[in-house]
């Protein structure tokens, strides 16, 4: 996750991963694959052979359980703030 920043913020090299619109989708399978085979022609190297199925799940799973933690997160504060403003 180092390449997509260490809160998956993105960086110069790799895109946020903290949206909900990804290029490539967002659902466990997509990102399984994503990880697995890579996106070469965007940098993102092929991970299947340098670790197992079950850590390419493993990271699958992280991912989405992160995505939406900061999700609620951001939703949260947006609530926060128009109550605010009211």
């Amino acid at each position: 996750a180092s390449c997509h920043g260490n809160k998956m913020q993105g960086t110069e090299r790799a895109k946020s991963m903290l949206d909900t619109a990804w290029q490539f989708g967002g659902t466990k399978q997509d990102i399984i694959k994503s990880i697995r085979d890579g996106i070469i022609d965007k940098g993102m190297p092929a991970w299947q052979g340098a670790i197992t199925n079950k850590e390419i799940e493993n990271q699958a799973e992280y991912i989405l359980k992160f995505n939406k933690k900061e999700q609620n997160r951001i939703h949260k504060e947006l609530r926060r703030h128009n109550g605010s403003l009211n």
